[in-house]
């Protein structure tokens, strides 16, 4: 393979495609970290209690 076919125009748009299918997929699993001190908050418990059911669902992801 020439240096040209790794440059071109196809690979860049890959290049894209899968840099937006892995914001847009892992966008969830990182906005509960922005939210979270809103829903400490609100339910007025501590920072581990409301931490614990985002903590299991990564495990179990």
């Amino acid at each position: 393979m020439t240096d040209s076919e790794h440059d071109s125009a196809y690979s860049r748009l890959r290049l894209a495609i899968s840099l937006v299918l892995a914001v847009v997929g892992n966008i969830g699993m990182w906005a509960v970290i922005v939210v979270l001190p809103d829903m400490q908050a609100e339910f007025g418990i501590a920072r581990a209690d409301a931490s614990l059911p985002y903590a299991a669902a990564m495990i179990g992801f």
